[in-house]
């Protein structure tokens, strides 16, 4: 038996009463919640669909859950385009700037950002010396160049650069 009109169902039989649109157990006037399998799927139809089809979803779901599950899904795409994880912790790190040798903020372990391998305490740079491997020589692959203040003093055809080369 259905009851159109508070979206519940009610089994002949035994008399377990349902949401008819989710067909889980009856949970009054919350919305229905949403399986972690349906997420990606459901943002995607959200995102896409018409006036009418979404506000079919809003009632279903909650319009405030469907709009925290579409930022939470943006920002998982990001943090996955943007971050790498620990190798130990997987705490999704950033990297701003900086050479490709790695520490987490979480737990303290060091890695190569490019493989993500784990480095050495004693000396994380040597990852980086290996002859061979992808990441030798790539320390500082990726990092933009600042262009060096570099100014040509006229009398003396030469330049002031601000610091000494040894």
């Amino acid at each position: 038996m259905l009851d159109a009109e508070d979206n519940l169902g009610r089994c002949a039989h035994c008399h377990h009463v349902f949401c008819a649109i989710c067909q889980n157990a009856s949970h009054g006037t919350n919305p229905c919640s949403i399986k972690s399998g349906e997420r990606m799927e459901l943002v995607r139809q959200y995102q896409a669909a018409s006036s009418a089809d979404r506000s079919v979803l809003e009632r279903r779901f909650g319009r405030r859950q469907l709009q925290r599950l579409v930022e939470e899904v943006e920002s998982m795409s990001w943090m996955s385009d943007n971050s790498e994880r620990c190798p130990r912790c997987r705490t999704p790190i950033e990297k701003i700037d900086g050479c490709n040798k790695m520490s987490c903020t979480k737990c303290g372990t060091l890695f190569c950002w490019l493989c993500n391998a784990k480095l050495p305490r004693e000396n994380p740079y040597t990852h980086f010396n290996v002859p061979g491997t992808p990441c030798f020589n790539n320390l500082f692959a990726g990092v933009e160049n600042e262009p060096l203040d570099v100014e040509l003093d006229e009398d003396e055809d030469e330049y002031d650069i601000g610091f000494f080369l040894d």
